[in-house]
């Protein structure tokens, strides 16, 4: 039995190793931290000292200036004999004694400074009583003392000053000299200290080294001999593992019903497998004593005839038989059967002879042949296997007897079913015949052979049924098969459409992200901020950043090819009106027909409805590229779109050139993927191939197609058809089906960008207009027709781009605006609109089925709906708007206790049509609000009866006062803490500075919408200025997380540009622990697709945690999927912006979301 090594623990050697090598040296570490505490407590006091000194120095440095002051103060008064210059020298006159006094106590432990100090105050009271002398003498009108003011008493003063500032350099020096004393003091202990402390580390280490490694090498020594034996019971257990597995393998290869021959060869196989033998052979008894080979391994056919069996007693295999035990044979002659390979034969060199030993007696030999030493286990492992393949060949030949009986039995069973046929033909006879004696049961009979026709009748439906049935199970049985063939099917379609979709969102992520940043990069560099760059390299960089926008529309045409191909690009039907869209189409392309001499016109024929219910945006990207093409290759004459009712209820749109024209040769292949006439085309006019081989496939996803008929050097003339009603789930054209078992495409599409048109009613006069910016068709049509009921004249834009444009053209009266639209946030927007100070002045109502009122009314929102709306609230929104354009007069509350303040704030912001209730107190505010609805109101927090938050929080917290718009207007700085609290009522916070009444006008003006180009000429200077400045973002603190290192060098560019602190995480682990880390961060912009962990599991994570519920995150996506937007809301972002980013985009969100000061 192998003995168990002593555990270490057990080990004196190691406690005392132990004790040396952790107790000892915590104790050291203990001594020199007490030590090093020591110093940092006398550190301490010297530093406490020092401040006390520097405050005294300060101190006596403020009583000589406030003695020299009084000097100064008196020879002015006594010169010119102005009153004015006495304030300094009364001023002085009463600070000193206080002065003296603080002075004392801080120079009363140094006999040498108190003396003096008390030199210093005794002159100061003779030089008073010669200043109270000099103020009588320069009083009087005696001509006489006037001399002896301008002469000898003037040289005495001089001389009383002199004296005392003699005394005042001597004090001073007195402070400088005890400070350099105590100074060089701390630095000879110190140094003292840390010397010591670093000789006694390096001697007790050197020690306990030396000790150490002598005990070590023992230790050493121990835990060698202790590996040995280890590896010595290692290598049993694996031989013993190595048995077991061999046996379990055996075990294995006989299990089953198998036949002795077929069990003797899965046996010997199994075998030769395990002990790597060349060759081999099985003999298994037979009946008579004797023992048949059964199988053979590696012999060649020659050999196949030598020994087919062997009787017991015969040979060495005879002797194994007779006396059960296993032999190994080595160095063997040349006559033993040879190893036959494809290279040739040789003779083994140890032969093993295993008996197998079943119940009884030894019913099997085998024999293994080894060409070179056998396995030093291969006895160990035969006699364990021997009693195992015994069984296994005695089960086997049981099984074989009981065959042959079963057989023998079946034989004899046929014969008495044949024997007992005979005696039923038998009684057949002896029943007719006793039928025909008895004449009396004749009925009888009859009945019973009618009956017996009934169950053969019945047998027959019987047999027909079970028939039927069988056919029944066989069909259905193939529909089952059938069915698991589809249904492996579609997971197959399902998986490579999943890999599609994969595959197109990686694509979108990989080709923006580096185009991201050198839009951004180039960009800044044609903005020429800091104007070291010349004309040339600006064009340089406007160049560069043409070429990136050019190659972003190129992605965004392969990626819609992709999902084209891949069934993956939906259609958005929706309500379009036509002649706006025409319009927009001839304001767009007559610029650039005329700019090539170009004839350009749109027809319209008779028939061609006012509406039509289609994708707009996919309609209107095909006739784009239709007449852009048209354009590019015409030289002379002219481009025509002529719009047509079609058949079936499709519309045509015909766009006829005049140019080039396509050759017969190519007209095939023109809508086929990057394919073009020839090279000379691509050469001469540029160009992809990609426009028509999209425009088609997305006709088609309209429900139509298009169609081509050309002339070489005359011209061509594009048709599109499309469906006057393109419903959802509209079948496109068979010839471009998409796979039905595709998933929806809204797994992967896009956002469809809604169609940036306009409606335009007719104008009515003193009708006022309103904007409604709204992405729903059939909402803003519902918008139009109840705005048209009360009043207004409406304009339609379905993007914020559109939008905008719109509100720059049109300057609408007042706009309705909803917060998710396709191309921006709706609040971005309306920052935008509240920068521009041709529109700022108007009023805009958003209107979003969540609930962002608080971000929309502080950005300067008349109000906020939230969807869905019914008849009612949309008729109360439009009464709103009206009673906001009625009025003529807006109400302003001012809280302010200071009246110097409130007359400053009145004269800044005061107009004809602002009327302004200033009161000073908290308590008379409340008055105020209870009865009057205020369109802003400025609050200080200073107040004489309350802090202004806690009348915000009142307000709050009760039903009776109305809450407008609140400005927070303070001379003090504030705690991070009272920030946070006031923000919950206002995100217009102004401290009280230089710039403060520019930001005050500004956030004024906003939220009482005021016409700027009405104002005075310096309120708009002030405005102009406080916007130039953008220092909303100064000393702003932003977290980029990203993983592209180009994108955080091109976004900190910019944000640094505005004065924005960046601080950066490159996955969302990282942000989480940057967030933990730098406190103080006021917005962060989180990538989505990261590694380790992405944007959305990061943002998740954020809101998890209650500090950061209110923090602003924007996610950046380069996927701009509708899902990635949707999932990017859910998991807690504030907004999004979708790769590559657009900078004026990105300062919008910024301004949105960035709490103000």
């Amino acid at each position: 039995m192998t003995r168990t090594a002593a555990p270490l623990n057990a080990n004196p050697a190691f406690h005392s190793a132990l004790s040396r090598h952790i107790v000892v040296p915590l104790l050291v570490s203990v001594g020199l931290c007490t030590c090093f505490l020591a110093l940092m407590f006398y550190l301490l006091s010297v530093n406490r000292w020092i401040d006390r000194a520097d405050q005294t120095t300060s101190q006596t440095h403020h009583a000589l200036k406030e003695l020299v002051d009084a000097e100064t103060g008196l020879r002015g008064y006594l010169g010119t004999g102005r009153t004015l210059f006495l304030e300094p020298y009364n001023t002085s006159n009463e600070q000193l004694p206080a002065t003296f006094a603080a002075l004392k106590d801080q120079v009363a432990a140094d006999p040498l400074q108190a003396a003096l100090l008390g030199q210093i105050q005794s002159g100061y009271q003779s030089w008073r009583q010669y200043a109270q002398r000099m103020l009588a003498l320069r009083q009087s009108t005696d001509p006489h003392a006037q001399a002896l003011v301008q002469g000898a008493l003037a040289e005495e003063g001089k001389q009383r000053m002199d004296a005392m500032r003699g005394a005042f350099d001597q004090l001073m020096a007195a402070q400088e000299a005890l400070r350099a004393t105590r100074s060089h003091d701390v630095s000879t202990a110190i140094s003292v200290i840390v010397v010591l402390t670093i000789l006694a580390a390096v001697g007790i280490g050197v020690l306990l080294g030396s000790i150490g490694r002598r005990r070590m090498a023992v230790l050493a020594a121990t835990y060698d001999s202790a590996l040995a034996r280890h590896e010595t019971n290692t290598e049993r257990l694996e031989a013993q593992a190595a048995l077991a597995s061999g046996l379990a393998a055996l075990g294995h290869e006989v299990l089953g019903e198998q036949s002795v021959a077929a069990l003797s060869h899965s046996i010997l196989n199994q075998l030769v497998k395990f002990f790597g033998a060349a060759t081999g052979a099985m003999y298994v008894s037979s009946d008579n004593a004797s023992y048949v080979r059964r199988a053979q391994y590696g012999w060649r056919d020659a050999a196949l005839a030598l020994r087919p069996a062997f009787n017991r007693g015969d040979s060495l295999a005879g002797e194994v038989v007779a006396s059960n035990e296993v032999k190994l044979l080595p160095g063997l002659a040349a006559g033993h059967v040879q190893v036959s390979t494809l290279l040739g034969d040789s003779a083994p060199e140890q032969v093993l002879l295993m008996p197998a030993r079943g119940a009884r007696e030894v019913n099997a030999v085998i024999e293994l042949g080894f060409t070179g030493p056998a396995p030093a286990a291969a006895v160990e492992f035969a006699q364990l296997a021997s009693f195992n393949i015994g069984m296994a060949i005695e089960s086997a030949q049981y099984r074989e007897r009981l065959q042959s009986v079963l057989h023998e039995t079946q034989q004899l069973n046929e014969e008495l079913q044949t024997q007992q046929e005979e005696l039923r033909v038998a009684n057949e006879e002896l029943t007719e015949q006793s039928r025909l004696l008895a004449e009396s049961q004749l009925k009888l009979e009859n009945q019973q052979a009618e009956l017996e026709q009934n169950n053969e009748q019945l047998g027959v439906h019987s047999a027909a049924l079970q028939v039927q049935k069988d056919l029944a199970d066989k069909r259905n049985d193939a529909l089952e098969l059938a069915q698991q063939q589809l249904e492996q099917r579609a997971r197959e379609l399902a998986q490579a459409s999943q890999y599609k979709s994969e595959f197109l969102a990686n694509m979108s992520h990989e080709l923006r992200t580096p185009l991201n940043s050198s839009l951004i990069l180039a960009s800044l560099l044609g903005a020429n901020a800091k104007g070291n760059l010349d004309e040339e390299q600006v064009r340089f960089a406007n160049t560069i950043h043409t070429a990136g926008l050019d190659l972003l529309a190129l992605i965004n045409d392969v990626l819609d090819l992709s999902k084209v191909e891949a069934g993956k690009l939906e259609v958005w039907p929706q309500s379009l009106a036509i002649d706006p869209m025409l319009d927009n189409l001839e304001q767009l392309f007559r610029p650039l027909a005329e700019s090539r001499q170009l004839g350009f016109g749109i027809k319209k024929a008779p028939g061609v409805p006012v509406w039509m219910h289609t994708d707009a945006a996919r309609l209107q990207q095909i006739l784009k590229n239709l007449l852009s093409n048209a354009i590019k290759f015409t030289e002379q004459g002219s481009v025509v779109l002529t719009v047509a009712p079609g058949a079936d209820n499709h519309l045509t749109f015909a766009v006829q050139d005049s140019g080039i024209g396509i050759a017969p040769a190519y007209l095939p292949n023109v809508f086929e993927a990057f394919s073009q006439a020839d090279g000379a085309t691509n050469r001469q006019y540029g160009g992809t191939g990609l426009g028509l081989s999209i425009s088609r496939d997305l006709a088609r996803l309209l429900g139509g197609d298009i169609a081509v008929e050309s002339k070489q050097g005359e011209g061509s003339v594009f048709t599109l058809s499309v469906l006057r009603e393109l419903r959802v789930g509209v079948e496109p054209t068979a010839s471009t089906a998409l796979d039905a078992s595709t998933p929806p495409a809204s797994e992967i599409a896009q956002p469809v960008t809604a169609p940036a048109i306009a409606v335009f009613p007719t104008r009515r006069d003193g009708a006022r207009t309103v904007l409604i910016i709204e992405d729903d068709a059939v909402f803003a049509e519902t918008l139009t027709l109840l705005g048209t009921d009360q009043g207004f004249d409406c304009l339609v834009a379905q993007t914020a781009e559109s939008g905008l444009a719109l509100a720059l053209a049109h300057r609408p009266d007042a706009i309705l605006l909803d917060v998710k639209l396709p191309d921006q946030s709706g609040l971005a927007l309306l920052e935008q609109l509240k920068q521009t100070p041709a529109l700022r002045h108007v009023p805009v109502h958003m209107m979003s089925g969540e609930d962002r009122t608080e971000a929309a009314l502080q950005l300067g929102a008349i109000g906020y709906a939230l969807k869905p709306v019914n008849h009612a609230q949309l008729l109360a929104v439009f009464a709103r708007l009206e009673e906001q354009l009625t009025r003529t007069v807006r109400e302003v509350l001012l809280v302010e206790d200071d009246a110097g303040q409130r007359e400053s704030i009145r004269a800044l912001i005061g107009a004809t049509d602002v009327h302004i209730v200033a009161v000073p107190s908290a308590a008379e505010a409340l008055k105020q609000l209870e009865h009057t609805v205020f369109d802003c109101m400025i609050v200080d927090l200073g107040l004489p009866d309350m802090q202004g938050s806690q009348l915000l929080e009142q307000m709050a917290a009760s039903q009776t006062y109305a809450f407008p718009p609140v400005i927070v207007y303070t001379g003090r700085e504030l705690s991070r803490q009272e920030e946070h609290e006031l923000r919950r009522y206002s995100h217009s916070i102004i401290i009280k500075g230089a710039h403060s009444p520019e930001r005050l006008l500004d956030e004024v003006t906003l939220f009482l919408h005021q016409v700027e180009s009405q104002l005075p000429a310096d309120r708009q200077q002030m405005l102009k200025a406080v916007r130039n400045r953008e220092n909303i973002f100064e000393g702003r603190k932003v977290l980029v997380v990203d993983d592209d290192v180009r994108n955080i060098f091109a976004l900190t560019s910019v944000l640094e540009q505005k004065g924005i602190e960046v601080e950066i995480g490159r996955n969302g682990q990282e942000a989480l622990d940057r967030m933990a880390q730098a406190p103080g961060i006021d917005l962060v912009l989180m990538d989505i697709m990261m590694p380790l962990m992405d944007g959305f599991e990061a943002i998740r994570r954020l809101r998890e945690q209650p500090a950061f519920k209110r923090l602003p995150i924007i996610a950046i996506t380069a996927r701009a999927t509708r899902d990635d937007q949707e999932r990017c809301m859910t998991a807690g972002a504030s907004d999004y912006l979708a790769k590559p980013i657009e900078l004026d985009k990105l300062l919008g969100l910024l301004r949105v979301w960035m709490p103000r000061h």
